[in-house]
């Protein structure tokens, strides 16, 4: 064996090791916290600004970049980080969605309850009047007659 193919068999190990390395990366929870975390962090440094999602996919990218060991820098290229961070993205999206759609169904039935009771009260208020001005109306014809 020659150094060429010495060469050619640790590139290979090497691609076959980053290929296992980025399958974790992208099913672990750890760096998936990590990554929503940055987007969170990015949501706060972008706040002031409209329209702003290129901004924070770059800035989210360039902070995991910072982080990445020199030796992992070949395999993650930016568009696979890119995928990750969409990926993470896209879950927690998903995840926010359904809590405010859970959200949403609470405070509609808390809103239907609230309404129906204050219709309640309404039909009652006017139940009560009505009784009140049969009541007075009553006081005022007896004390009437008993004036005559």
């Amino acid at each position: 064996m020659d150094w060429k193919d010495i060469l050619q068999v640790i590139e290979i190990v090497a691609f076959i090791v980053g290929g296992f390395v980025i399958s974790y990366l992208r099913t672990s929870q750890v760096v998936h916290r990590f990554v929503a975390e940055l987007i969170a962090d990015a949501e706060e440094e972008f706040a002031m600004y409209e329209k702003s999602g290129a901004a924070k996919m770059a800035w989210v990218i360039e902070q995991i970049q910072g982080f990445l060991p020199a030796w992992l820098k070949p395999f993650l290229t930016t568009e696979k980080i890119q995928a990750i961070v969409q990926t993470v993205f896209d879950k927690v999206k998903a995840y926010a969605d359904i809590q405010v759609h859970k959200l949403q169904t609470a405070y509609d039935a808390w809103k239907r309850t609230k309404q129906a009771e204050l219709e309640a009260e309404k039909k009652n208020a006017v139940a009560l009047r009505a009784a009140l001005d049969k009541q007075t109306k009553e006081h005022d014809e007896a004390l009437s007659a008993a004036l005559i």
